[in-house]
């Protein structure tokens, strides 16, 4: 039986206010168009690996009851993602972003709102997942003392069953600036994914600065990896190894909402098929390369072979 990945992380309702130029503080601005999409970094991964890559694929995450979780529910089946394990909470509304998107030059800056609670580990993970069915989970880096839990729980099943069956490999994503006490996470991670914005917030000003920064503590020697928009992104493997790539531009920049997400899901997609870190990270910016030309996630055309 193929085995399925499965994401943790969340699912969001984004509101995208397309805008001629980026807004001076203190301007009113018309939009020349709204749209809605469903977002979320581990729901947008799992939506390309399902819906562009052909991975089963299966959700863990909290949404609140009402149309706009039905809005985001239909499109994530659409693309083939499993959401059984997704669990309601009454009372709640479901995480909100306020995208602006400049038409300019494709830009995206974002505000987020939300009221519903976290993931937590004994309510939404452990009593639920039959770990049998998986070979690959993903992890948002959020809600660090909940996520440790369900990655140790991960690391503890893969003991229990070294004999019989290869481990299940664990990828992280390490995005947000203000993220604090995330080196308990890089214990449990075989695949590190770190955001030019966590490296800035570092005072990193390269991908490889801040991996070899990471390095320092990670002493799982897992495969780490950043991300830098139009400069492409950077390796590091379990040896040190550095691996760089360029970025794969677009014609036309139309929309980066979710291109980092989208890299994610290629490299994921091409570790999990057997292929090395160097071809991995080239098959990612491919991939975020044709996201970016293109609104929304619907990739098409895309030479899904790892040696294009």
């Amino acid at each position: 039986m193929t085995k399925k990945l499965l994401g943790v992380g969340i699912v969001t309702l984004d509101i995208i206010n397309h805008v001629e130029h980026y807004p001076a503080e203190d301007e009113a601005l018309r939009a020349t168009r709204s749209r809605r999409a469903r977002g979320g970094n581990a729901a947008n991964t799992l939506a390309v690996l399902g819906g562009v890559l052909g991975v089963k694929t299966c959700l863990v995450s909290t949404l609140a009851p009402g149309p706009d979780a039905n809005f985001v529910l239909h499109d994530l089946h659409a693309c083939h993602v499993d959401t059984s394990h997704c669990r309601m909470y009454p009372g709640c509304s479901l995480p909100t972003s306020y995208i602006t998107l400049n038409d300019a030059n494709g830009s995206r800056t974002i505000v987020h709102w939300r009221d519903l609670p976290e993931l937590t580990a004994a309510t939404d993970v452990v009593s639920h997942i039959d770990l049998d069915d998986y070979d690959w989970v993903h992890f948002e880096g959020r809600n660090v003392e909940q996520t440790t839990i369900m990655m140790a729980w991960i690391h503890a099943y893969n003991e229990k069953h070294i004999n019989k069956r290869p481990p299940i490999k664990i990828s992280l994503e390490v995005e947000r600036a203000k993220l604090v006490n995330y080196e308990s996470l890089l214990v449990y991670a075989d695949v590190v994914f770190f955001s030019k914005e966590f490296a800035e917030s570092r005072e990193c000003s390269s991908a490889l600065e801040l991996l070899e920064l990471m390095r320092l503590k990670n002493e799982k020697r897992s495969a780490l990896i950043c991300g830098w928009g139009e400069k492409g992104a950077c390796a590091l493997d379990e040896a040190d190894n550095v691996f760089n790539c360029p970025a794969f531009e677009p014609v036309k920049v139309v929309d980066t909402i979710g291109a980092g997400d989208t890299f994610v899901a290629g490299v994921i997609h091409a570790m999990r098929s057997g292929k090395p870190l160097d071809k991995a990270l080239r098959f990612g910016c491919r991939l975020a390369g044709a996201k970016c030309g293109i609104e929304g996630f619907r990739i098409e055309h895309f030479d899904a072979s790892f040696d294009a």
